[in-house]
């Protein structure tokens, strides 16, 4: 069996605990045991017997240290092996990867062991790794003091400066070059490993580096600390760098203090949930005499902020005032600048044009190095936003798969962004008490580390779940939640926000006359974000709302994508009552990977008393093919339709015959595919009507 997904890690760990697992500490377990099912089913095991894993309420937690219980099970599993064994495994996992050619002919016994039973692999250069870290971590801490310091100072004399090797050369008090050191820590920050970056930079700042440095090395410790959730020792060297500032040279003084501001800024609108104060912070720092590369890098973490605040107007047009200025910043600087007016597009409708500008800034980064490890991460996350935004999931499978997959060296999404796409994804497939778990754990994790700010969009996405399976007092109690909490990073999802709130709202009864939803709308219009407005709009015309269908109509030039067009051909079908354009537009929304949508419209037609009866009966038999895998029995829309298929149960002929039905064939048409009369064909179909309650069609239209 390969490694795990993503996707399938919490099933897997909840299936061995035999109960749900918190989302953080699956995840833990995960990474920890290189998502190999079987140590991951070993790791579990062990940290349930040594009782760091317990039951707190109704799902299992982490309550001590993973290392710890890894350490102690690898401590006693080499005291049962002969020497040779244990140093081979000692120096694969200090020098790790590591050439064949590192290790003596009476070694590749234990390489070729460790491969059968998938402890370790050969990656695609030839070398060697184990796939569990934390085993590696637990061996390299267990193995004698005298083969480590030989093993890394053979790896650093050689120019292998990995994280563990200068780790040991800090603590140890050897002398490294500063560019050494640096690199380790830009590897460890782009991985995540964000405490392997605070072990770092708290031994290279016991060194006492130059003050220029000590505020680097603060400030990228103030980005770790961040990721930890814990914002009282990001704040402590913040404050340590801001302190060294004053004694700088001027050029150095300039640099630091703009970094300074920008690592505030960033606190103040991540942590703080506070965009406000962190636009003044970035503001007072530019009224300084700086110069034109200073100025220029704070204004694009303006524009930065503005963006994540979902202030896009306001960010654009900053960012047309200093177009000109844009060569002077780094060029990762310039690539996020690049991703942030993707969003802006996104936000104004023009999403296919976002995606289009995302290919390019694709090609940008792969032909200019730059030296900044967030931009390319956010280049993959917008393009998944924008492509998604502009054309649905099914044009772009492939992005969900590059989602999900969970070990092949790259960084990915964190776990709480990650649930939220594979969440809002069933949600668009149909399967909502799927998407309802998965949000339900995912909103549980944000509570305790909600570094990228989405917990706000997991509550309103519950709110609309929980509506659509009939829990309306849990919808109720997402709403009010979802709308205390501070918006964050999930403003650059604002528009799905509203439209979940909106949904649940007219799902549970709250806005029957569809009053808030349009007031959202009007606003998010005013803003010049006609995307948001579509989006929310379309929430109303999904229940047949006229008013909401009217005004997504008067924006609708303005957009582009397809998934807009088919926004607004599913309002002029409800605004016309054209049950034949119902039926085309959710046609398209099915094709698009919507299915929820596809089926709510097909309601709609089947609802439309002006509709033909063919229309009406094929809509309705749409509707029976596709929600009978779905749980959907409480849907408003769905539930009359569902209710009288139950009056009686389908033979194999009368269900062949809806089929033929649904795809549009006339009685003829279907009488000669089953070489049958066509009499016989209209006996079956009148049977079929009565069992679903519908009426027999005029004679005119039974061709």
């Amino acid at each position: 069996m390969g490694a795990l997904s993503l996707a399938e890690l919490h099933d897997f760990c909840a299936a061995r605990l035999g109960g749900p697992i918190d989302l953080s500490a699956a995840h833990q377990f995960g990474s920890a045991a290189g998502f190999v099912p079987g140590t991951l089913a070993w790791l579990l095991d062990e940290a349930r017997r040594a009782g760091a894993l317990a039951l707190v309420g109704t799902s299992w937690r982490l309550v001590s240290p993973l290392e710890d219980v890894v350490r102690g099970r690898a401590r006693a599993f080499l005291s049962g092996i002969d020497p040779a064994t244990a140093g081979t495994l000692h120096r694969l996992a200090l020098t790790e990867p590591s050439p064949p050619q590192a290790f003596a002919a009476g070694e590749q016994k234990v390489l070729d062991w460790l491969l059968e039973t998938a402890m370790a692999r050969r990656r695609e250069d030839g070398r060697f790794a184990f796939r569990a870290p934390a085993l590696a971590a637990a061996l390299r801490a267990l193995a004698p003091e005298e083969l480590t310091a030989q093993t890394h100072r053979a790896a650093l004399a050689a120019g292998r400066a990995t994280p563990p090797a200068v780790c040991w050369a800090l603590r140890h008090g050897e002398e490294l070059p500063d560019h050494v050191v640096d690199a380790a820590v830009t590897g460890a920050l782009e991985a995540h490993q964000w405490a392997t970056v605070v072990e770092l930079i708290e031994h290279a700042l016991a060194t006492v580096p130059e003050p220029c440095r000590a505020v680097s090395l603060h400030l990228r410790a103030v980005l770790a600390w961040r990721f930890l959730s814990d914002t009282e020792e990001a704040q402590a060297h913040l404050h340590a760098a801001a302190a060294l500032t004053s004694g700088l040279a001027p050029a150095d003084a300039e640099w630091a203090s703009v970094q300074v501001a920008i690592a505030r800024a960033e606190l103040l609108h991540a942590q703080h949930s506070d965009p406000d104060a962190a636009l003044d912070v970035l503001e007072e720092a530019a009224a300084g005499h700086l110069s034109p590369a200073s100025r220029a890098e704070l204004v694009a973490h303006r524009i930065l902020n503005l963006t994540f605040a979902g202030r896009h107007a306001h960010a654009t047009a900053v960012l047309d005032e200093v177009r000109d200025e844009l060569q002077s910043m780094p060029r990762g600087l310039r690539l996020r600048l690049r991703i942030a007016e993707s969003h802006h597009l996104v936000a104004a409708g023009r999403p296919l044009q976002a995606l289009r500008g995302m290919a390019r800034a694709g090609a940008f980064a792969k032909i200019l190095r730059h030296d900044d490890p967030w931009a390319d991460e956010e280049l993959r996350s917008t393009y998944v936003a924008c492509a998604w935004a502009s054309d649905g999931p099914a044009a772009h499978p492939q992005l969900m798969r590059y989602l999900d997959q969970a070990a092949d060296g790259e960084a990915r999404p964190d776990s709480v962004i990650f649930h939220l796409i594979r969440a809002t994804a069933a949600v668009h497939e149909g399967r909502i008490a799927e998407a309802h778990q998965i949000a339900e754990m995912a909103e549980t994790a944000a509570r305790d580390a909600d570094a990228t700010g989405m917990a706000r969009a997991l509550l309103a996405l519950l709110a609309q779940t929980s509506a659509l399976l009939g829990r309306r007092g849990a919808s109720s109690e997402h709403f009010a939640r979802a709308i205390t909490v501070p918006v964050r990073s999930s403003a650059v999802v604002e528009g799905a926000v509203q439209a979940h709130l909106a949904a649940a709202r007219l799902l549970t009864g709250n806005d029957s006359r569809a009053t808030l939803l349009m007031e959202t709308a009007r606003e998010f219009t005013r803003q010049g974000h006609a995307g948001l407005a579509a989006e929310v709009l379309h929430s109303g015309v999904r229940f047949g709302r006229r008013r909401a269908a009217a005004a997504l109509l008067k924006i609708g030039p303005g957009l582009d994508g397809t998934l807009h067009g088919l926004r607004t051909a599913h309002a002029q079908a409800v605004l016309d009552s054209d049950g034949l354009g119902l039926l085309e537009v959710a046609s398209g929304f099915e094709s698009a990977g919507l299915r929820l949508l596809a089926l709510e419209s097909w309601a709609l037609a089947a609802h439309l008393e002006e509709a033909p009866d063919a229309v009406r009966r094929r809509a309705h038999l749409e509707v029976q093919r596709e929600v009978s895998a779905l749980d959907l029995s409480t849907h408003p829309l769905l539930r009359p339709l569902m209710a009288s298929s139950l009056s009686g149960t389908l033979t194999r002929r009368e269900q062949e015959i809806a089929t033929l039905i649904a795809s549009g064939l006339s009685n003829e048409d279907i009488a000669l595919r089953l070489g049958l009369s066509r009499r016989t064909v209209e006996g079956h179909i009148g049977r079929l009507y009565r069992k679903n309650g519908l009426t027999r069609r005029a004679p005119a239209r039974r061709r």
